[in-house]
């Protein structure tokens, strides 16, 4: 192989991400539609569709990082059986399910089966940009992002039905998994337990860990930006799904450009001070969504910030595992778990409010919001630490900030 032959690759594997990416932007608004409006769901079984998601996906994203490390060469196959799976269980499996209970329980499965599948491509096209892996991520949550935006859009504007969204959105899924799965350099690193116990040790860098921390802060925002935010939007300021498809549309823009800005910085200046800068924009953002006082255009920029933001944060939260060279399967699986566990925690607190006590509904946006702000904090407190000492901030050996 040339050296511009994994680029090559590359360019084949986003292609393909996007046209997989196309189908979550439909599904997901679809499967909350249909619960909410098609089954009758009360506002807490609706919110935890996202708690059940990201259940199966906590689980299984650590199961990712085990399998990353001790059988590093087999990643092509567990993608592209991973990608196939999720769209048979969209096209066969959830349509099917007649009883709201049901499809919240059996989404576990649907997050349990990403876990698996998308920390190990992430990993894959970290390892294919090789020195350049802040930009090769940055592209691929760019091209994730344009094509969740499409499918956001095409939520908003195909006039069908909602289950047979979610049908559509699995036979999208099949038709993508070989593109991307052929696309994954077959070749991998080392296998076998002393890699695994290093792997292990680097989780408890305190930069590692921060960051880590940070995808969870996010995490919990992002919960609630998920189906929690579809319905609040539609119930309390009226968007229609045509107007919510297009605010959705919109963040996922956002998210393109702030991705494709901070992933390249990132490999210049560090992770945690890109990082820095995104938490506060989401921050931001969740306080405007859960202003009660707020106007549509409003939430609408608060929306865009917010999401824009959370999604932009993956590029650099994932970077952190592989820009060490060491453990890379094990941080990038430990940073899905916790971004994971996130927004496992936030959507059922956040029904359980609306359903409850609807004049507070923007509470969760807010609270999340400060939990942001406090996870800045810490790595205030961190940078002040490490510079007593006056060493830099080392993830094994690659720089990640200076103390000054």
């Amino acid at each position: 192989m040339d050296k511009t032959d994994p680029w090559r690759r590359l360019a084949i594997l986003y292609a393909g991400l996007f046209i997989a990416s196309v189908p979550a932007g439909m599904a997901r608004p679809a499967l909350a539609f249909h619960l909410r409006y098609d089954l009758g769901a009360t506002m807490v079984a609706t919110a935890s569709l996202t708690s059940s998601f990201m259940a199966g996906r906590a689980l299984s994203s650590i199961a990712s990082g085990f399998i990353g490390e001790l059988a590093p060469n087999r990643k092509r196959l567990i993608i592209g059986l991973g990608v196939a799976s999720i769209g048979l269980f969209l096209l066969l499996v959830l349509p099917s399910l007649g009883r709201a209970e049901t499809v919240v329980a059996f989404t576990s499965i649907w997050g349990m089966l990403g876990g698996i599948t998308w920390p190990t491509l992430q990993v894959a096209v970290a390892e294919m940009g090789k020195a350049r892996s802040g930009l090769a991520l940055s592209i691929y949550y760019a091209t994730a992002s344009l094509g969740i935006s499409l499918g956001n859009w095409l939520f908003g504007h195909l006039s069908v039905s909602y289950t047979e969204m979610l049908e559509l959105a699995g036979a999208i899924l099949i038709l993508s998994s070989p593109i991307i799965a052929l696309a994954v350099e077959p070749v991998g690193g080392p296998a076998g337990k002393r890699r695994l116990k290093r792997a292990l040790t680097r989780v408890r860098d305190p930069v590692i860990l921060w960051v880590i921390i940070a995808a969870f802060a996010i995490g919990i925002l992002n919960g609630v930006l998920r189906e929690y935010f579809y319905i609040y939007s539609h119930e309390v300021f009226g968007l229609t799904k045509a107007s919510l498809g297009d605010v959705l549309t919109t963040a996922g823009v956002f998210s393109v450009l702030l991705s494709l800005t901070v992933g390249p910085l990132s490999d210049k200046y560090g992770i945690p001070r890109l990082l820095l800068v995104v938490l506060a924009i989401t921050g931001i953002g969740g306080l405007l969504v859960g202003d009660p006082l707020g106007s549509v255009l409003i939430l609408s920029i608060g929306y865009v910030l917010a999401a824009g933001g959370a999604r932009s944060s993956l590029p650099l939260t994932r970077n952190a595992g592989i820009a060490g060279r060491t453990g890379g399967a094990m941080v990038v699986g430990a940073s899905n778990m916790a971004s994971s566990l996130g927004m496992l925690s936030g959507p059922p607190i956040a029904g359980f409010v609306y359903q409850h006590s609807p004049g507070y509904a923007g509470v969760p946006f807010i609270a999340a919001s400060l939990f942001v702000f406090a996870v800045m904090a810490a790595y205030i407190v961190i940078v002040v630490t490490r510079s007593r000492r006056r060493t830099g901030l080392y993830i094994h050996g690659v720089k990640v900030v200076t103390s000054g």
